[in-house]
């Protein structure tokens, strides 16, 4: 498959970016869709894609505008690839920063794509998350994409709540839209690997990469998260456009790992003390620490203390199987995806130099 006309929503993020990138090697033409096409700055790393001057076209087009900002866009495209969405914690205003953002600007790109429909557009592929899935681990069992989110609310954990209303409400649309068009969504779960652009750092990354690197994470936890490379991430989308059941989620997920291993392959990847790092070594991940850990979360409020409860000694496990066998995914090992996220993070300066 090549020559397609693929639109990306949120092209200059830091998954948007690889989508970008994967579209363009795989030899199809794209329009992505950002804030500001004018600015320079902020699209200078997919200008200078390979493939870029010939099939790059930048829309600008804001989440929260009214329907019909993505129509030009999405107007003579096969596929299109929605990663536009907020990713923060903590904000001030979980409705205004969040939710509103994710689910209005996901009905906004349904919008465009059912005036552009048939016999042009084919499927939409919408970037959503485990997050859609659970907000915390299950005593071992493990989630399918058959699971959804249920206890995430603008009170508890603001950002898994706007993955689960912006995915229902995607689903909603198109199973009541009459065109030809189908959905798929890919659901991964904590996305690392190497950025093409030096800012913003993805929360993930800057959660379990770069923060350990620069002493902002003060102890190991007991803390066992899903990962998956970033490029792996963007295979996914890819493959989806073509293959994969319509209606379908899928999980994209390498493995679970602990946080303790996570820091370890840190320190393996040159990550060390003599070169200026300052990687975490209190372990609170059993004994007597532990239990304090434990403690301390029953009292921590917001983000971070619904996440410490649901997630401390509870990991919570996700079947990625079929996104395997019917997309075609060979996750990278782990070890590789973390090593190649802290290179290039060094790279743009973020962290310090491993030469």
């Amino acid at each position: 498959m090549g020559g397609e006309t693929v639109c990306v929503t949120g092209a200059s993020g830091f998954i948007g970016a690889h989508l970008v990138r994967a579209l363009l090697e795989a030899g199809h033409t794209v329009v992505g869709t950002v804030r500001d096409a004018d600015n320079d700055a902020k699209t200078a790393h997919l200008r200078s894609l390979p493939g870029a001057d010939e099939r790059l076209r930048l829309v600008s087009a804001d989440l929260l505008a009214p329907p019909g900002t993505f129509d030009k866009a999405v107007a003579g495209c096969t596929y299109v690839l929605h990663s536009a969405s907020p990713y923060a914690f903590g904000v001030k205003d979980p409705q205004a920063d969040l939710v509103d953002p994710a689910v209005k600007g996901t009905h906004s790109v349904l919008h465009s794509c059912a005036v552009a429909g048939p016999p042009t557009l084919k499927r939409l592929v919408l970037t959503s998350s485990v997050a859609a899935i659970t907000d915390e681990g299950d005593g071992g069992r493990v989630f399918t994409s058959a699971d959804w989110n249920e206890k995430s609310s603008l009170k508890r954990l603001p950002y898994y709540f706007s993955k689960v209303q912006a995915e229902r409400a995607a689903h909603a649309f198109v199973a009541a839209d009459s065109g030809t068009w189908d959905l798929i969504s890919i659901n991964p779960s904590a996305v690392i690997g190497p950025a093409l652009s030096a800012k913003p750092i993805n929360t993930s990354v800057d959660s379990f990469v770069v923060a350990p690197c620069n002493g902002n994470l003060p102890l190991i936890a007991d803390l066992t998260l899903g990962f998956v490379d970033v490029r792996d991430v963007a295979d996914a989308h890819v493959a989806a456009m073509t293959q994969g059941t319509p209606g379908s989620r899928y999980i994209c997920s390498a493995t679970e790992v602990p946080l303790a291993d996570i820091v370890g392959q840190l320190e393996a990847s040159g990550c060390t003390r003599e070169r200026g790092f300052k990687l975490p070594r209190i372990v609170a991940t059993s004994g007597v620490a532990g239990w304090v850990l434990k403690g301390i979360a029953t009292i921590v409020p917001g983000d971070i203390g619904y996440q410490m409860r649901g997630l401390l000694g509870n990991p919570a496990l996700y079947d990625a199987t079929p996104s395997k066998k019917e997309l075609g995914i060979s996750y990278r090992d782990w070890r590789t995806t973390v090593t190649d996220t802290v290179r290039s993070q060094a790279k743009w300066g973020n962290v310090p130099s491993l030469d």
